[in-house]
């Protein structure tokens, strides 16, 4: 499956149902994925490590890597139970005032859009962005590859995205039609 160059709209529900292998990251990512710039932004709707029964689900943002130094207003991330060894289904509805990520249809967290904070950084996801599925071997975070763990693979069933039709434009953030 190739998704370079696959924009995402503004606001909407991406989902995908996916067997997992070793080391994946599913992310949504503005087209600058620049997160130095306050508009800069990349959401990782599943992050698994080292065949974990467990997936993250986080948004990194200037505000998360460069202004909320601790993160904890509004909390960036969650986590949520997987079967480590079959199809499991991930998700985020992009939405005005908020990110909501599940899994398997059960939500994870919230990530909530801040009025007050909008000029710092906050919740920069008024723009297209692209789909990355991809697997990731190695690192600080994953740590090293062993040999033996070799050769993986991921199976992705489908991916499906929505797009908001209620939503007019850019300028309507945060107005939602009546």
């Amino acid at each position: 499956m190739i998704t370079q160059l696959r924009t995402l709209q503004q606001f909407g529900r991406i989902i995908l149902d996916i067997s997992v292998g070793y080391k994946e990251l599913i992310e949504a990512a503005d087209t600058t994925e620049n997160t130095t710039l306050r508009t800069g932004s990349h959401t990782d709707i599943m992050e698994r490590l080292n065949g974990d029964s467990i997936a993250y689900q986080t948004v990194h943002s200037y505000w998360t890597y460069h202004v909320n130094k601790n993160r904890s207003t509004p909390v960036h991330g969650g986590k949520g139970t997987i079967d480590p060894d079959g199809w499991n289904v991930y998700g985020v509805d992009i939405d005005p005032d908020s990110l909501v990520f599940r899994i398997n249809g059960t939500p994870t967290f919230t990530y909530h859009r801040i009025d007050s904070l909008a000029d710092k950084g906050q919740y920069p996801f008024f723009c297209t962005q692209y789909l990355l599925i991809d697997m990731q071997l190695g690192g600080a975070w994953v740590g090293r590859v062993e040999p033996a763990d070799l050769p993986v693979e991921m199976e992705i069933d489908w991916v499906r995205n929505w797009v908001r039709t209620d939503l007019v434009n850019e300028e309507k953030v945060g107005k939602r039609k009546k």
